[in-house]
């Protein structure tokens, strides 16, 4: 009696087992989703703020307080690497192009173009993050145009957990005075366009800004315009 006592608690709790592990594993997959993309959320808003500091990071680099420095960037499995002649940018006569520094991530990606932050999802939408260094300066009745231009030069491409970069100041072309129109070619025109806009408007400025053939964003009706152009090298 006592060993088939025994036996039928051994079994009981054998199934008490099976039913806990089945509801565990139940849960976890019908949790799944939410923990991925709460994860992912996660990876996308570290991202975005490395980014960031990036921008800062050149920023410093720019003005000569720091001819070197070096940042950690947590990936989260999704990758980093420089994107060679991505914008043009054609001021009067002259005609120059500009690397962006671009992070993949959770399904997205985000870009560092000329100097300010933009955002991607391949065929559905793109948004301006972060303004570009955009000035529009009131002298007497004419405004004058200042653009600061990070070109990212290097080779640099990397994946997985994190990775460690290095940014330095390698050439510069301080501001010089061109002729308006501006011209723009990007896969942002929409927010180039809109970056345009709303620093006119807080600047009580009125230039003219459009959106040619789908393809560039033109700025005139200005008296000149000021572009200084950063050669920031990633590695």
């Amino acid at each position: 009696m006592k060993k088939k006592v025994g036996v039928s608690e051994v079994v009981g709790s054998l199934l008490v087992f099976a039913v806990i592990v089945s509801t565990a594993s139940f849960l976890y997959v019908m949790a799944y989703p939410t923990m991925k993309k709460t994860q992912d959320e996660l990876n996308y808003r570290n991202a975005l703020s490395n980014l960031f500091e990036v921008k800062e990071i050149m920023k410093r680099v720019k003005s000569g307080n720091e001819p070197m420095a070096m940042k950690k960037i947590p990936l989260g499995g999704g990758s980093i690497s420089v994107v060679k002649n991505a914008v043009t940018f054609q001021v009067g006569s002259e005609t120059f192009t500009a690397g962006d520094l671009m992070i993949r991530i959770a399904g997205r990606e985000l870009y560092l173009e000329g100097s300010g932050i933009f955002e991607r999802q391949e065929g559905i939408y793109s948004i301006l993050i972060n303004m570009p260094d955009i000035e529009f300066i009131k002298n007497g009745s004419e405004c004058d145009l200042y653009l600061n231009v990070y070109n990212i030069t290097g080779n640099y491409s990397a994946g997985g957990k994190e990775t460690t970069i290095t940014v330095s100041l390698e050439g510069e072309n301080d501001y010089q005075t061109a002729t308006p129109p501006l011209k723009i070619y990007s896969e942002f025109i929409d927010e180039w366009e809109k970056a345009f806009n709303d620093a006119a408007e807080s600047s009580g400025c009125n230039p003219t800004i459009s959106k040619v053939a789908g393809n560039h964003v033109k700025v005139e009706g200005v008296r000149k315009i000021m572009v200084a152009r950063y050669d920031v090298g990633v590695r």
